[in-house]
């Protein structure tokens, strides 16, 4: 079903790029009417503490809990530019009202 504003957004580790400490770069899918697009975040993440299904660090220090505030700072930005209502100022989380 074709639906014009409707987007997907993904996180996933990229391990066959790993770096020379073992850690992961993570790139974001985006998918926006069928159209893909993913870049790289610039972030890397222990493999071991990454959660595939959830799309996030499962680890409890202090850098994963900081990556996981990263990632969803991301999402809740992408959700401002395809918003298909047009508010601005509207937190998607439900939780902060901002003004306008």
């Amino acid at each position: 079903m074709y639906q014009p504003n409707y987007y997907t957004l993904s996180f996933m580790m990229r391990s066959a790029h790993s770096t020379r400490t073992g850690e992961a770069p993570i790139y974001a899918r985006i998918t926006v009417s069928g159209q893909r697009a993913e870049f790289n975040i610039n972030r890397n993440v222990d493999p071991e503490n990454w959660n595939t299904a959830k799309g996030m660090s499962k680890g409890r220090s202090k850098r994963d809990i900081e990556l996981n505030k990263y990632l969803e700072s991301i999402r809740v930005e992408k959700a401002r530019e395809f918003d298909p209502f047009g508010h601005a100022g509207f937190d998607p989380t439900g939780i902060i009202r901002l003004t306008p």
